[in-house]
């Protein structure tokens, strides 16, 4: 956390950074801007809850839960 406190000190910039793990999200939103969810870790509700609680900003990185395609054709 250190370094990003330093980051934005040094040169005034907005911090974003992924969270992995619930006890990690709100430490890090006391200290930058916007937490982020991995789109992989989308579906873990106890760490999307945890992002909730800390009021801060949540940039939500977009999963992919189904195929792209209609009616589940494959393509390649």
């Amino acid at each position: 956390m250190k370094i990003f406190q330093e980051l934005k000190q040094t040169f005034g910039v907005k911090v974003i950074t992924d969270v992995h793990e619930a006890s990690q999200a709100q430490p890090v939103a006391d200290v930058v801007d916007v937490i982020q969810l991995p789109a992989f870790l989308a579906r873990q509700t106890d760490l999307v809850e945890a992002m909730a609680k800390t009021g801060a900003v949540i940039n939500v990185k977009k999963p992919q839960f189904g195929e792209p395609w209609p009616d589940g054709e494959h393509r390649r």
